[in-house]
C-alpha cells in the first residue's frame, strides 16, 4: 500500500471516529471555485534529455465540492476536478534544436505547434474543519479517486537547405488512480454562503499505451511511457451550507 493510500485510509478511520464524539449539527454543502494550476516536478520539467518531463506550464483549475458534514469538525465529499496546462513549445524546440543538431546541421527553421494537457476526473475522501470562531475556519481534505488524462499532441515541422519534413507526436489518452491532499480557509458570510481559499496538491501518475509517433524521414513507431503529473491548484470560490 502506497504512503498516499495509507494516509487516506488512516484519515478516513479518524472521520469515523469523530463523528460519534461530536454532536454539532450536520448538513451538506457544495462550492464552486476556480484558480491557477501549478505543476511540479517531472511535469514542469523542460529537459529535453529526460523523457520523464511534461513541459507543463501553470494552467487554469475549475473544481466542484460536494460533501455531508457530520458536525462542525468531520465530514465525507466528493471533488470534481479539471485541469490544463500549456505546452511549453518554445523549451521543446530549442531542447530538441540542441540534441539533433549534429544529426540535422543543415536545419534552417524549427516550428512547433501543439495542445495542452488536459485531465478531469472525481476524487473522494474526509473533509475536517477546525473553526477558528464564527466566521472562519480551517479546511482539509484527503481524498481518492482517478482521473482522465490527455497528452498533447506535437507537430513538428522544419526547413533545411536539404530537404524539409516533420515529426508527429500523436494525443493520447489514460485513465489513473490520483490523490488528492487539501488545505484551506473558509469565512462565512451571512443566508448560508462562505467564501473558500483552497490549496490542494493533486498527484497522478497516467500510463500512455502505443503512443504513436509519425515522421517524414523514417518507418513511423510507438511508444508507451508513464507521465507522473503533480500539481498545486491554488482556487478561491463561493459555497453554500444546503440544509
Amino acid at each position: 500500500m502506497t504512503y498516499p493510500s495509507r494516509l487516506f485510509l488512516v484519515m478516513i478511520i479518524s472521520c469515523i471516529i469523530f463523528t460519534y464524539q461530536a454532536n454539532a449539527q450536520d448538513g451538506t454543502i457544495a462550492s464552486v471555485a476556480a484558480g491557477v494550476s501549478i505543476p511540479n516536478g517531472d511535469f514542469a520539467n523542460t529537459d529535453f534529455s529526460d523523457p520523464a518531463s511534461g513541459f507543463a506550464q501553470v494552467g487554469f483549475n475549475l473544481n466542484l465540492l460536494f460533501g455531508y458534514k457530520f458536525n462542525d469538525y468531520v465530514g465525507l465529499g466528493a471533488l470534481i476536478t479539471g485541469n490544463v496546462h500549456q505546452f511549453d513549445y518554445s523549451a521543446f524546440r530549442d531542447g530538441l534544436r540542441e540534441e539533433y543538431g549534429q544529426e540535422f546541421p543543415n536545419i534552417d527553421e524549427i516550428y512547433v505547434n501543439t495542445r495542452q494537457w488536459g485531465s478531469g476526473g472525481i476524487v473522494a475522501g474526509a473533509l475536517f474543519s477546525l473553526p477558528v470562531n464564527t466566521r472562519f475556519a480551517f479546511e482539509f481534505k484527503v481524498m481518492a479517486g482517478f482521473l482522465y488524462v490527455y497528452s498533447p499532441e506535437l507537430k513538428i515541422t522544419y526547413e533545411s537547405q536539404a530537404q524539409p519534413g516533420y515529426i508527429i507526436f500523436d494525443s493520447d489518452r489514460a485513465f489513473a488512480f490520483a490523490w488528492d491532499l487539501g488545505a484551506g480557509i473558509r469565512y462565512n458570510m451571512r443566508a448560508s454562503k462562505y467564501v473558500i481559499l483552497q490549496f490542494d496538491y493533486l498527484g497522478s501518475q497516467p500510463y500512455f499505451k502505443d503512443q504513436k509517433t509519425y515522421y517524414s524521414f523514417k518507418d513511423d513507431e510507438s511508444n508507451s511511457f508513464k507521465q507522473d503529473m503533480r500539481m498545486m491548484n491554488i482556487t478561491i470560490g463561493l459555497g453554500y451550507y444546503i440544509n
